[in-house]
């Protein structure tokens, strides 16, 4: 006689000793099958299985809704399917959403990336997988933005000289102030720090004083979202009239 159990439940006869099939619910499971002789000998195999249904789990774990200010992207997703087959990178990077390239080694549940160049804009990306039962799946699509160029900074005062201690008027224009994150400056009189590193909130002008007369140098930071630097300085003085 034959018989098998399922997960260590009750055992179920094999009628005739012969192949037949059995319903299991979706996860892991063991199966152990037995057979004796009319000697009373009983032999037995076991084996580890799993059941999947439908199409490959996808997380798409970066770039996410973000700013990055390097061309070289990489493209990091998670996919998990017990006979997982092929993932695709898809993405509007030359204008029109398609395919852009496969990795036919994926390995399920473990982090993996495509790698691509893109030059300075915004894009929408999405990872495709299927299994070697065709069944297929993307997840939500993502979008980045690519922005490599500093702000364009231009520093409209303190210039020339002023006769007043207080009140000196730091203005300055910025042609990416759409995407600016923060503005800080300093102030320098010789070897001497006046100002220490002060940010400007929001961004915007304001004015400042220095301790005594003499020549001095402003200078002045903006950041953008994405990360890009640009530093200006100038040159002003302060004679207080005697």
């Amino acid at each position: 006689s034959c018989w098998f159990s399922l997960d260590f439940m009750a055992n179920i006869s094999l009628t005739g000793c012969a192949n037949t099939t059995f319903d299991a619910s979706e996860g892991s499971h063991t199966i152990i099958v037995y057979a004796n002789d009319i000697s009373g000998n009983v032999g037995f195999s076991a084996k580890n299985f799993s059941v999947q249904i439908g199409a490959p789990s996808i997380l798409l774990i970066s770039p996410v809704d973000s700013f990055s200010n390097i061309s070289n992207v990489l493209f990091n997703y998670n996919a998990s399917d017990i006979d997982l087959q092929i993932c695709e990178l898809w993405g509007n990077f030359n204008g029109t959403f398609t395919k852009n390239q496969s990795n036919n080694s994926v390995v399920s549940g473990q982090k993996s990336n495509f790698s691509l160049n893109l030059s300075d804009g915004q894009y929408i990306w999405n990872v495709r997988c299927n299994d070697t039962q065709n069944h297929s799946a993307f997840d939500g699509n993502r979008t980045f933005i690519i922005d490599t160029i500093p702000p364009n900074l231009t520093i409209l005062s303190p210039i020339n000289s002023f006769s007043d201690k207080t009140n000196i008027p730091l203005a300055y224009q910025i042609s990416d102030a759409n995407n600016v994150s923060s503005c800080l400056y300093n102030v320098t009189k010789g070897a001497s720090l006046e100002i220490s590193n002060t940010a400007l909130s929001g961004c915007v002008n304001a004015t400042f004083s220095v301790s005594s007369d003499g020549d001095y140098v402003l200078w002045l930071l903006a950041s953008d979202i994405a990360g890009n630097n640009v530093i200006k300085n100038t040159t002003f003085s302060v004679s207080t009239p005697s």
